[in-house]
């Protein structure tokens, strides 16, 4: 018989929380709420009621990222992982689809239909060697409509309910505006439990997020994170020579790739692997 899924709520942060604990990822309370805000979280229960499996789809107008699909150890091989997916596909309905794969996880994509469209360097910093700053960098965001704006023009398609979550959950945020005071860049930092993640990151040109970057990195003096996507090789090899290291290159993969929207090329950092 197959397992039940449940859509799940807020009730279910801690139990999430735990259950990526269970395989090893790094998810503070935070970060669940963030997704429960701007998406559908998914599990399937033990008879005990606890978490065995979980996921969540984010369904933006002309895209869906999936996400945060964790099956506990003990339950691993029993299918488990691919019910909570393919509840999460149905939910997007017609969407191009589109994740962040991990190698183990990457032939049940497969035969669930997805291909692969990219990837992203996943890099980690312990330190950070400062940039001679020669762009103007200020500090927060001082329009939330435009930041929606480049983000979405970034992307393709707009994300403004998970963006004005996101921007709540940042720790820290910084643009560069033009000589009209329009936002024409930013970033954020998110504070998870054992590092601080930078992204998204959107900018006109490379040196531009670089500078983005080194503002949020030199006020941190803990360990780092980012995702660039691999085109922007450019900006890979700035943040290596300023301390961060590549952890793995990570798979991106889509349902649908060719209804995919085009964004502008100034997505520079992801969010986050689960929310694009």
């Amino acid at each position: 018989m197959d397992p039940r899924v449940e859509q799940l709520d807020a009730r279910e942060i801690d139990g999430i929380v735990d259950l990526s604990q269970s395989v090893g990822w790094d998810y503070a309370p935070a970060e669940i709420a963030t997704a429960m805000a701007a998406g559908t979280m998914v599990g399937v229960r033990d008879s005990a009621g606890g978490l065995l499996a979980c996921a969540g789809i984010f369904l933006y107008p002309s895209l869906a990222s999936l996400g945060l699909v964790i099956v506990r150890p003990e339950a691993q091989g029993r299918g488990l992982g691919r019910h909570v997916t393919a509840a999460c596909v149905e939910l997007a309905g017609d969407r191009p689809v589109v994740l962040a794969a991990t190698e183990a996880g990457r032939p049940l994509y497969e035969r669930l239909g997805f291909h692969t469209v990219g990837t992203l360097h996943k890099m980690f910093a312990a330190t950070w060697t400062p940039i001679d700053q020669s762009v103007t960098v200020a500090d927060g965001l001082p329009d939330q409509v435009q930041t929606i704006d480049l983000d979405a023009a970034a992307l393709g398609t707009s994300r403004a309910a998970f963006l004005a979550a996101r921007i709540a959950q940042a720790c820290d945020h910084v643009s560069v505006r033009d000589g009209a005071g329009e936002t024409v860049g930013f970033a954020l930092a998110v504070q998870a439990p054992e590092v601080r993640v930078i992204g998204p990151v959107v900018s006109q040109d490379a040196g531009t997020a670089l500078a983005l970057v080194d503002a949020l990195a030199r006020r941190h003096g803990g360990r780092l994170r980012i995702d660039v996507p691999s085109e922007h090789n450019g900006l890979v090899e700035a943040l290596q020579a300023r301390g961060f290291v590549l952890d793995r290159i990570v798979p991106v993969m889509a349902l649908r790739p060719e209804r995919l929207p085009q964004g502008n090329g100034t997505r520079f950092a992801i969010a986050a692997q689960a929310f694009g």
